[in-house]
């Protein structure tokens, strides 16, 4: 099952659209992924990610908990992603 995940601009400098799936030990990797820069074409990514104390992203798996924290991150559905995806410029 996928999670979709906004890390928002005010956090990490700019808008980071994710869609992570969770692997057999519970941890959530990067299956796609849109960096929202404004005079930027759409950019994608593959790899690991955890959101620290601070809202930055590491190359780190994340884990289950890291992502449910609403401090720093907010869950979209997967329609909102995939318009968000559709829309990335």
């Amino acid at each position: 099952m996928a999670r979709y995940l906004l890390v928002d601009a005010d956090l990490a400098g700019f808008a980071q659209y994710q869609e992570l799936e969770a692997d057999d030990d519970g941890l959530w990797w990067v299956v796609r992924q849109i960096d929202d820069h404004p005079a930027g074409p759409r950019r994608y990514g593959a790899g690991a990610v955890v959101v620290d104390d601070q809202g930055m992203l590491s190359d780190q798996p994340s884990t289950a908990q890291e992502l449910d924290d609403t401090e720093f991150t907010t869950v979209i559905s997967a329609e909102e992603f995939e318009r968000r995806w559709h829309d990335a410029s």
